[in-house]
Parts: structure tokens; sequence; C-alpha cells
């Protein structure tokens, strides 16, 4: 029962003012009385003025008319659903007390204006002497309401399980309007979530959110058929909660300034198989951004895309990943003093104890699984970046996999203490790596597996420990890049028998400096010559090649005492020394002619000299791409002869070519060496 005198009940959960009875209302007094007390209203109450509800009133039911509740006729106690009506205006004065007295809600469908001040905020609260969360509903903002403004307000002790808004699970605020804006005011002791955002651009700023049962804000879903959601979270603070910001679906807030301290997660999480939608944009001046389980970004009916600023720091709990699908475009974009941190939930060098464990746990490889490009239509850079502790999977094994001809850019960044490969560059991907430190991978560096453009320029391989490259698939190019204290430098693990596109070029001005380390392993030695000239194997002398066996490159051995190379490895040219030449060899030690020509390789500009024995025979000049040929000006006899020659330039003499034994027999048939084939046939001569 309402015993407020100025309201009169119209339904069971319906009061109305007195005042906004119209005079053709029909009642059973006498027509006399009734005409002298509308007469009265009439007088004393204008019809516009907005409603005063009275000291200490209990209200329920539907708000139809502008209303101010007053400080001086607080608390005003809800004994039922309250609903501000569709354009209705709700005004709430400074020190006001709204306590609900049951598990009730305050439904806003109009215009809340509750603003307070630092000495006399307004707080909806429980009306129980011992108030507990859960003894209330919630302040439900729907889709209807406009521009709501809560300013020095308290809200505690809703968000009781029971109670869901129109979108909202259970919490104190449920804001579905479009626009709302809550400032200084304290969230506190609700039994479920501070407040949840649905499909909204609300702004929420210096509030403190505290002890609240869940998450301190929840932002569920976004509809982009609808427009987007960029709802402003700044300067606030998030204190012993579950997690600080959840973020299940495609919003996308402006996240500034907020401290979170003693929640389960200090971070803006992501939770699994959330979905980034949209335009997005990662904010470096706010909490770590954290991703739980498979969180995806893109749409399959739209493009997207996200811009990650510098300074930025993403986190990953155990297990997680982040996957870039259809047509999505990601930036990241730090700078040398600020890069873009991913890294494990356990790391606290970076970003504060996120999982607000002190130093209960440390991170270590494998802590989480990827980063995966993953589509055609997408397309990824990252410019000072830094990625630490992942690659937990064995089924895409990397840390960062760039996969499916999709096409990424890694510059100026780190790749260091994955459990797997550092960078996964496969299915048809592109990839551009360039000016990295690549180090301390479980595995590999860089593993290359496919027939995309590959660009290796410039980076530091150290310290992985199986190889800083392994390339089974494609024709990368390997240029300009330091090699040190990894098991392998370069490992090539495909033959062109197997029929698969396989073509690497580790050339020019690699630098292999670290003896302990084999510089290139080609596992098919026989199959396949690797062209890596014009690098530096950490010797003058050249690379050590100790093998007597020749290879596809038509290499025996060098006896340099730089790094270690296999069979299989054109090295004939090297920085850092004079390179001796090379000598192409006949098929076989003898031929039919008597000025056969040699021709290989040596040192661009070098001058080539050539020898019988210790007798010079002639020279030449090395061209531009360091090939030459030369022919002898006077024919060699008939008999066998010792071929050698050695390249020299600004005063430098190279090591002797290998000797080339050579047979001269001009009065054979034809030319077993395959210089020249030549017979006659009923006098033709082929």
């Amino acid at each position: 029962m309402n015993k407020n005198p100025l309201f009169t009940q119209i339904s069971p959960k319906v009061y109305l003012h007195k005042s906004n009875i119209p005079p053709h209302w029909r009642i059973t007094f006498p027509l006399i009385i009734s005409l002298t007390i509308i007469g009265l209203l009439y007088i004393s109450l204008p019809a516009f003025k907005p409603t005063q509800a009275a000291l200490g009133s209990e209200v329920s039911g539907n708000i139809i008319t502008h209303t101010t509740w007053l400080a001086a006729e607080s608390p005003y106690v809800v004994k039922g659903d309250v609903t501000l009506e569709p354009g209705i205006r709700l005004e709430v004065e400074p020190g006001v007390t709204v306590a609900f007295d049951g598990n009730y809600a305050l439904n806003i469908q109009g215009t809340l204006i509750a603003i307070g001040t630092e000495s006399e905020p307004i707080r909806f609260t429980s009306s129980q002497n011992n108030p507990a969360a859960g003894d209330w509903g919630m302040l439900d903002f729907r889709a209807e309401s406009e521009a709501s403004l809560m300013e020095y307000s308290i809200v505690e002790y809703g968000g009781n399980s029971s109670r869901f808004g129109v979108g909202c699970k259970p919490a104190a605020l449920c804001i579905s309007a479009a626009t709302f804006k809550l400032n200084h005011s304290t969230i506190q002791h609700n039994a479920n979530r501070g407040a949840v955002l649905v499909q909204t651009d609300a702004v929420i700023t210096n509030n403190t959110f505290d002890d609240n049962g869940s998450e301190a804000i929840e932002m569920p879903t976004c509809n982009h058929n609808i427009g987007e959601c960029r709802p402003m979270i700044a300067g606030n603070t998030f204190t012993n909660h579950q997690r600080a910001i959840l973020r299940q679906g495609a919003f996308d807030p402006i996240l500034l300034n907020n401290q979170a301290s003693d929640n389960e997660v200090n971070g803006t999480l992501l939770q699994l198989n959330a979905r980034i939608d949209g335009q997005n944009h990662w904010y470096a001046d706010d909490l770590p951004y954290v991703v739980q389980g498979a969180v995806t970004a893109g749409h399959p009916l739209e493009p997207a895309s996200l811009t990650i600023d510098p300074g930025t720091v993403v986190k990953f709990d155990s297990g997680a990943f982040l996957k870039f699908a259809y047509t999505t475009a990601l930036t990241v974009t730090g700078t040398a003093e600020q890069p873009v941190i991913f890294t494990s939930l356990k790391d606290d060098s970076v970003g504060g104890d996120t999982n607000n464990d002190e130093s209960a746990t440390s991170p270590s490889p494998g802590d989480w699984t990827l980063i995966w490009i993953n589509d055609p239509g997408v397309t990824a850079k990252f410019e000072h970046a830094e990625f630490y502790y992942g690659g937990g999977s064995s089924a895409t094994p990397a840390m960062l996999a760039i996969d499916i001809d999709s096409t990424a850019t890694v510059l100026n960044s780190v790749i260091s203490h994955s459990a797997r490969n550092g960078i996964l560059v496969w299915r048809g991907a592109h990839a551009h790596l360039e000016d990295n430190l690549i180090q301390d991978n479980a595995i590999s560096g860089i593993e290359v597996s496919t027939v995309g453009d590959v660009l290796l320029d410039s980076n530091r391989l150290l310290d992985n420990a199986e190889n800083g490259i392994y390339i089974n698939k494609g024709h990368p190019q390997v240029r300009n890049n330091f090699f040190q204290g990894n098991a392998i430098a370069v490992k090539v693990n495909c033959s062109p028998l197997t029929g698969t596109d396989c073509v690497p070029v580790i050339s020019p001005h690699n630098r292999f400096v670290d003896s302990s380390q084999e510089a290139i392993r080609n596992l098919a030695p026989n199959d396949l010559c690797v062209e890596a000239l014009d690098n530096w194997w950490g010797d003058e002398s050249g690379p050590k090649d100790s093998s007597s066996q020749e290879d596809a490159c038509g290499l025996v051995d060098n006896a340099g005492t730089g790094a270690l190379v296999s069979d299989g490895v054109d090295y004939s040219v090297w920085e850092g020394g004079m390179a001796r030449p090379i000598i192409a060899r006949p098929i076989c030690g003898t031929t039919a002619r008597s000025q056969p020509t040699f021709y290989d390789r040596a040192l661009a500009g070098s001058t080539v000299s050539f020898y019988n024995g210790d007798l010079l025979l002639g020279q030449t000049v090395a061209a531009s791409d360091h090939t030459f040929s030369w022919t002898p000006a006077e024919a060699l006899t008939d008999g066998h002869h010792t071929i050698t020659a050695h390249a020299a330039l600004d005063g430098e003499t190279s090591l002797p070519s290998l000797e080339l034994p050579l047979t001269v027999d001009s009065t054979l048939f034809f030319d077993p060496a395959g210089v020249r084939i030549s017979y006659d046939f009923h006098g033709d001569i082929f």
C-alpha cells in the first residue's frame, strides 16, 4: 500500500502523482465537491511544473512526468520496480539517498540526472540495516534512454544474481543507452559486475570500482549492423575484482590511464572465443591487454583492422593465442623507446603484476601459444615489437606464424624464448623480416616452408638451440644477416628431386662469426647447390670445408679456418679475403681440344692467373658478377697437365684453386670431356 498522500494508485504497480489527475476524471464524490477539489488542484499545482515526492516517500511503478527527488525529502525508499518512461526526466539532488527495499530495479528509459557533489554524493543503496551485496537489482539504462548523467554518485549492494537487464547479465549498472556519462562516482560492494556495457558509447571517467563480485566492467557484445561501440573508459581505479575489464565481443573502447590492483587479473581481458570485429585500436596508456583462450580478429562478411600503439603491453594466459583471419589489417607500431610487447601473463617485468600473484610465478617458454596471421586477406606489419615466452603448440610450432598466403612484415623487433620456432613462414605466405633480433628460441629462429616471397635481411640470429634459419621450401633471399651461437646457422632441407620449389639464396654479406656453429648444412648436397657467395665466414681464409667428395656445386674442399660448411654449398667467393678461383672441371680428365676454355668464378675485379704446374699460361679479369672465362692463346701439348689458378686484387693474392688434372689427346675421334664432340659421318661433321 502506497501511503504517500500525493500519489494515487492506478494499477497494482503504478502510482500517479495527484497533480497529474485531469479534470475530467470520473469519481463518485458529489459533483460540487469534485469541482471544488479539481479547481483547487489547478490553482495550486501548474500542469507543467516538475513534481516533487514527499519526505521519506515510498516509490514504485512508472514515472510518467518530469520529477525531482529532493535532498530535503530523502531517503526515497524503492518498494518495487520503478520505470522512468521514455522522454521523461528524473533529477536527483545532491545528498539524496535512494534505498532499495528488496530485489528491485530502477529502469531508465528516459533521462536520469544524478549530480551530487564530493561532500554530498547521491547514494543508490540497500535499505537494510546490515546491507549486503545483492540486496537489490540494478540501475538499467535502456536503449531508449538519452543523455543520462551520474556524477559524484555511489552505487552499492546491488547486482542481485537473479536480475538481468535488457541485454545485460546481473550487474549494478546495465548500460544499453547509446549515450551515458558516469563521472567521479563509486561502484562498490555489488554482488556481480560493477557495470555491463551493451551497444553504447558511454563515457566512464574518474570513477572508483571496488569489491564487485566479478568484473568491474564487462563489454559482452556489439552489433555492428547497428553501429560501432566506442565507449571511453578513462582515469578509473579498479580494485578487488575477478577481472578489471572483460571484453567478450566486438567493442572497441577508448581505454586511457586506468589503474588496477588486487584483482585476479589486473588488465583488460579478452576471453575465450572473443572476436575482434570492425575498426579497433589498442592504447598504451592503460592496463595490459590479456588474451585468454582462442581470440580471433576478423569477420567473414566485413573487413576488420587492429592498430596497436607504441608502448602497449599484450599478455597471454596459458594456451592462449591471437588469430588474424578473413580480411584483416594488423598494424603494430612501436618505437625504439616504446616497443609493443607480447608476452606471458606471468611476466611481471612489463605491465606490472597482471596475474596478481606477486612473485609466485615467473615466465618460461611455451607459456602461451602464438600470434597467427592466417588468411590470404590478412596483412600484418610489426615494427619495434617484442615477442617472449610463446610457442606452446606442436600443431603450429612458432610464436609468430605467417600462414596460408597471408603477408607480413616484421621490422626492428625481438623474437625470443619461444618453446619452438620464433617465426614460421609457411603454406604460401609472404614475409619481409628485417633488422630483427631473433634469439634463444628452442628450435629455429626462423623456419621457411613456403613458395611465397621471403626476404630475410639484416637480422641477428643468436643462440637458437637448433638453427638460426631452417629452410625446407621456397626461394628465400637471405642477406646481410649476422649468425652467432646457433647450433647450425642455416640448415637447408630440400632437394630438386622432390619436385618442390626450393632454391634458397644465402647471399650476400651474411656474417658467420662463431666457429663453434656450423654455418650452412645442406641435407641434399648431391642434388642441390646452395648459393652462398660473398659472405664472411669468420676468417679471411674462408669457410672450413674438409670434404673430399665432389658435390652438386662442383667443389671438393677448402682449407679455410672459418665456420664449417657442408657439401653442396657454393662459397667460392667470400668477403674479407681473396677467395681462390673455381675452375669448371671437364666431365672426365681427358679432352681432345688443345685449347680448352676454363671458366667459373673468382672475386669480382680480381686478376685470375692460370698455371700449368709452375708455368704461367695466361690471365683474365673476373667480371662484376664474379664470372670469368679464359682460353689459352697457345695450344697445350698432348699429354698430362696440372692446371691451377689464383686471383689477386689490391695487393692480396688468394690461395691457389684446386688442381685440375687434364690429359690432352688431339688424336681422339671425339672429345670425352664434353668440351666439344665432333665426328665424320659420310662426309658430314657433327
